[in-house]
């Protein structure tokens, strides 16, 4: 189904809106094909479609069409009182890179749900964002200790109510397997349909889980790093299960085609 600019479902029987944001960069110059973000979004969509949330799908959208899109929706009067942001694609440290090679600060990203935004109905919900992309070129290979560094401090929306989560730390890559995308965005996936913790709790044992794979297969390691601004436990699976609202609904822009690459790649 195509995305509508000028229409959002009615989310009263949702417990909240994701968000997914996807890049391939098909075509795209000076950026590599990322073929596993495709199953990154459709991941992360059956899983907030399990946690019962309505999703929304933007894909491969250049700069001015991911911004008019992302304003669209957060000045509409959304009635769900949680939102998930989720971006799968190139990055560099505080910045995202779009289909159309153009880039945006991350803060942009955040500043589209601020209430500093006039008519923004957002301010009362509480907001999630999951960035899956490089933050660098730098690649740990475990050789010395580390705990991923300073955490820099990002400008978020003023509403304390805000979890924001990283697949790597400040200057680093971040990876995806052929045919199974994002190594952390799929652990995150995982653990967010089986586990009824908290989802800070959550997302310490992706942490867990991600440094025992890097251990496993061999690979440089990856570690995530959140900033919780959250001001009450969020168990969203524990509510999935006690709520009932209507199937889910998604919508999303056009695709461009898959192509199969085997290796291992940083984003």
């Amino acid at each position: 189904m195509a995305y509508q600019q000028d229409f959002i479902p009615n989310l009263n029987n949702y417990n909240g809106l994701a968000v997914l944001v996807g890049m391939d960069y098909y075509s795209t110059q000076n950026h590599d094909h990322l073929p596993g973000t495709e199953i990154d979004i459709r991941k992360m969509g059956e899983t907030f479609s399990f946690l019962k949330f309505a999703v929304i799908k933007l894909i491969n959208l250049g700069k001015d069409e991911l911004i008019s899109k992302l304003s669209f929706i957060a000045h509409c009067d959304i009635t769900c009182h949680r939102i998930a942001v989720v971006f799968s694609g190139h990055g560099k440290l505080g910045e995202l890179i779009l289909q159309d090679g153009k880039k945006i600060k991350t803060e942009e990203l955040f500043d589209n749900f601020s209430p500093s935004k006039t008519g923004n109905y957002q301010l009362a919900k509480l907001q999630m964002y999951f960035i899956d992309t490089c933050r660098g070129d730098a690649v740990d290979h475990g050789i010395y200790t580390s705990r991923g560094g300073k955490l820099n401090k990002n400008r978020v929306p003023t509403n304390s109510n805000t979890l924001i989560a990283y697949s790597t730390t400040a200057h680093h890559k971040a990876f995806e397997r052929t045919g199974s995308g994002g190594l952390w965005l799929n652990l995150l996936a995982r653990e967010l349909e089986q586990s009824d913790k908290a989802i800070t709790e959550i997302l310490v044992d992706v942490n867990r889980h991600l440094k025992s794979e890097c251990q496993r297969s061999g690979i440089p390691f990856q570690t995530a790093e959140f900033i919780s601004y959250l001001t009450e436990n969020l168990y969203l699976r524990k509510e999935a299960l006690n709520s009932h609202p209507q199937l889910g609904v998604t919508l999303m822009s056009e695709s461009a085609p898959i192509i199969q690459m085997i290796y291992l790649s940083s984003r």
